[in-house]
């Protein structure tokens, strides 16, 4: 007779955040590639210090910037975006509390401009997505899954969802 094994507990006090923000920057007008390389290290660096997991889609202009964590780390880094000039028209499209982390070995998950997430967002404009719009946020999570999966070593800006 086999034990039956539980599954460890998820993380007490975790929440998921999801919000969309127009960037206003050369480096993602030009698609300076160099430039927005280290802009995502330093990103990354700092949601590692906050213990924050989460991602990045960039795409026609607009961020959408995924966050796990508990309320005051996540609260900490949507504050900063707020005040960050390269953002504006920040929207929080869903918030809400999780048993476990989706992107729990990415710092900061990236997806950048492609034809691919293009073809993939042409019923969705990034731009228009309203606050407090769940139905879009998890459509926005499952898009950015789909690209880089769960392993961060596998995934590059032009990973190729099956469903491409």
């Amino acid at each position: 007779m086999s034990k039956a094994t539980r599954s460890p507990p998820g993380e007490p006090g975790l929440v998921f955040n999801i919000n969309v923000s127009e960037c206003k920057f050369a480096a993602v007008e030009n698609r300076d590639y160099v430039v927005l390389d280290g802009m995502l290290k330093t990103w990354r660096k700092n949601n590692a210090e906050l213990k924050l997991s989460g991602a990045l889609l960039l795409c026609d202009g607009a961020f959408v910037h995924l966050l796990e964590g508990t309320p005051a780390q996540v609260r900490k880094m949507r504050k900063r975006v707020e005040a960050d000039p390269l953002h504006t028209n920040v929207r929080n499209l869903s918030e809400r509390s999780c048993l476990k982390r989706r992107f729990s070995s990415w710092p900061l998950a990236y997806v950048g401009p492609s034809r691919w997430v293009q073809r993939a967002l042409k019923n969705h404009e990034l731009a228009a997505m309203e606050p407090d719009s769940p139905d879009e946020a998890e459509f926005l999570v499952d898009l950015i899954l789909s690209f880089v999966g769960d392993d961060p070593g596998n995934a590059t800006e032009l990973s190729l969802p099956a469903w491409v």
